[in-house]
């Protein structure tokens, strides 16, 4: 994990709001304006590309600072498996954020938009509800795939949940520390996929949402995306407590 995943892709952030202001302006003229459209969607597909490059950095620096400050011991043994594996805990949701942005695109142009007749309203309808099916269908990928994954690293860490629960760790509290290995990637996920969203789109068309409530419905479409993926996690905890009381 280097700090050069999070520099190149706040350069690429920092590059495409330079040339939004000031690029675009001095391209506009004849011939220019298809070059210069071509160059913004490079930086946005590089952008959206670097989502999973700069995701496992910020995984690994948070569950190391949770590590460190955890107030229980379940938050502390989650936040360690998470530092010591970033990229695994990244996969797990690397998924559901690339749909997050394409339905955090797709919303907030709605959003950010204003119909003047009744094809543009319609249009943006049918966005947004693309968006919306977007991500709920990764979602259910996303948490059929997370839920096979940690039942596996379950089974795998048998040996492991057996030691914990000899050394005194309580079945409930090694059921904890898997929801906080998982919960942790989930929040920091929502948060870099819709904040990229949001910077990307007002960048690029400014001004405040006409439509609140299209959001509103976005925000809880998301709650309820990431609410299926930790369900998902939770369908492997009877293996948990099979596996920790288990003779040897």
């Amino acid at each position: 994990m280097s700090v050069m995943r999070v520099v190149l892709w706040g350069a690429l952030i920092l590059g495409f709001i330079v040339f939004m202001n000031i690029g675009a302006a001095l391209m506009g003229g004849a011939g220019g304006g298809m070059a210069a459209i071509v160059i913004m969607v490079l930086f946005v597909a590089a952008i959206v590309a670097g989502i999973n490059v700069v995701g496992p950095f910020i995984v690994w620096i948070t569950a190391l600072a949770l590590a460190k400050i955890a107030p229980i011991p379940s938050l502390m043994v989650g936040a360690r498996r998470l530092a010591g594996d970033p990229r695994a805990g990244w996969r797990a949701v690397s998924g559901i954020t690339f749909a997050l942005v394409i339905a955090g695109f797709l919303t907030m142009i709605a959003t950010l938009g204003e119909a003047t007749n009744p094809e543009e309203a319609m249009m943006f309808t049918a966005m947004t509800t693309g968006g919306l099916l977007t991500l709920g269908i990764a979602a259910v990928l996303a948490a059929v795939s997370t839920g096979v994954s940690q039942t596996a690293r379950v089974i795998d860490q048998a040996p492991r949940l057996r030691a914990q629960h000899i050394a005194g760790a309580e079945v409930g509290q090694l059921h904890r520390a898997r929801l906080a290995e998982i919960a942790v990637p989930v929040g920091l996920s929502s948060l870099i996929a819709t904040g990229t969203a949001f910077l990307v789109l007002t960048t690029f068309l400014g001004g405040a949402p006409s439509d609140p409530m299209m959001a509103v419905q976005y925000l809880l479409c998301v709650l309820g995306a990431y609410a299926l993926v930790i369900a998902a996690v939770l369908v492997g905890s009877p293996l948990v407590r099979r596996y920790a009381v288990r003779a040897a």
